[in-house]
């Protein structure tokens, strides 16, 4: 009996000891976080950001570039709910309004190449999986590109109207070839696309920009050098999903600053720059077209969910971590699955990238800095 009454001691001296060792537990315990709505229009404006020192430099603050994304995602979300609305036209109200921005480097504000003019790359795909037909008749991925244009005001309207084209008879048409086509009378009617002089995508701050570049010292040029101002990649995105889980992504940029006559990077290329797929996700990308070409970087987002059944935020991840960087970083992208989940994927090295998304309610977040998250924008 003694020897039990010990142990009964020992085990209650214990359990008060447990009990005051272990912190007490809330009477109800904490509800599961809400799931947010989900996302229908992710944009971008570019890899490789100004610093807040470079944007007072030019007259800038980060609210202008704030405000511009948040116009265009308005728009692109306006088009996605007006009748018939659906992401194709989301996708194009949302680059229009990117490219006539003169923030970024698409349309007006474009880069110059080395002798002092600008062309223009875009490309838009849908990615639809439905029906069947021959050949390059087959309705599905629907995909239209043009390249080194110079005077369409609006690039990603010509991509859309060669993606178009009656029996899909081409997917990408360069300089005077897409010119012709994009410029056609009853082409620029439907599209509402404008002739326009290649002077009218000039600006001060681009003019400045490559008068400085050229009145340096001859040397090497690096391209996709992020770390020098006047290099900063630049090129606008969006990817859309609309209220039939319909995915269409697009891209247009005037590529690199001081680059070769007639050099084409991603985004015109179905595949390294811009890919759909319904089954998967959207992609736009925007960085060193030559690596992401090599590495057919959207395309392999789409793959690693197909394949490797992986999430988008996680084949995001893993296709940008696949890829070489470089100081300054290599570039990034945006993604949107038909289950309205996107990703941001930017290299290591990189110090952001002007981007955005909005709800299926309307709602509008933006983010400029790698180190940031995206926050709301009334």
């Amino acid at each position: 009996m003694r020897l039990l009454l010990g142990f009964a001691c020992i085990a209650s001296t214990i359990a008060v000891a447990f009990a005051i060792a272990m912190p007490a537990q809330p009477a109800d315990p904490p509800k599961p976080a809400e799931v947010g709505s989900k996302t229908v229009l992710v944009i971008h404006g570019g890899a490789g950001v100004m610093s807040e020192a470079e944007m007072k430099a030019a007259g800038l603050t980060r609210q202008d570039f704030e405000a511009a994304l948040a116009k265009a995602l308005r728009a692109g979300y306006a088009a996605l709910r007006t009748d018939g609305g659906n992401s194709t036209l989301a996708v194009e109200a949302a680059v229009r309004v990117l490219e006539d921005c003169e923030l970024f480097n698409a349309g007006r504000g474009a880069a110059f190449t080395s002798d002092g003019r600008v062309e223009l790359d875009a490309s838009i795909m849908e990615g639809k999986m439905e029906g069947r037909g021959e050949g390059k008749r087959d309705p599905r991925k629907r995909a239209g590109a043009v390249a080194g244009v110079c005077h369409i005001k609006n690039p990603i309207s010509a991509a859309r109207a060669v993606m178009e084209m009656e029996g899909s008879q081409n997917v990408l048409l360069i300089g005077e070839g897409a010119e012709l086509h994009a410029l056609s009378e009853a082409v620029r009617a439907k599209y509402s696309i404008e002739r326009v002089s290649n002077l009218a995508f000039w600006t001060d701050r681009r003019v400045k920009q490559i008068r400085d570049l050229h009145a340096k010292p001859t040397a090497p040029m690096k391209l996709g050098a992020a770390t020098i101002p006047e290099l900063k990649f630049g090129t606008v995105g969006a990817v859309a999903l609309d209220t039939k889980k319909n995915l269409t992504a697009g891209t247009s940029t005037g590529g690199l600053t001081n680059k070769r006559p007639g050099r084409i990077g991603d985004a015109p290329i179905i595949g390294a720059g811009t890919y759909a797929d319904d089954r998967a996700c959207g992609v736009s990308c925007t960085g060193t077209g030559e690596v992401f070409i090599r590495h057919a970087v959207a395309h392999d987002v789409i793959a690693r969910m197909l394949y490797a059944k992986l999430g988008v935020a996680d084949s995001v991840r893993e296709t940008m971590a696949a890829i070489p960087d470089e100081p300054g970083g290599v570039g990034g992208l945006i993604a949107l699955d038909a289950n309205g989940r996107h990703a941001f994927g930017m290299s290591k090295n990189l110090d952001g990238m002007y981007r955005g998304y909005a709800n299926e309610k309307g709602e509008v977040f933006v983010g400029i800095f790698a180190s940031e998250a995206e926050t709301s924008v009334k």
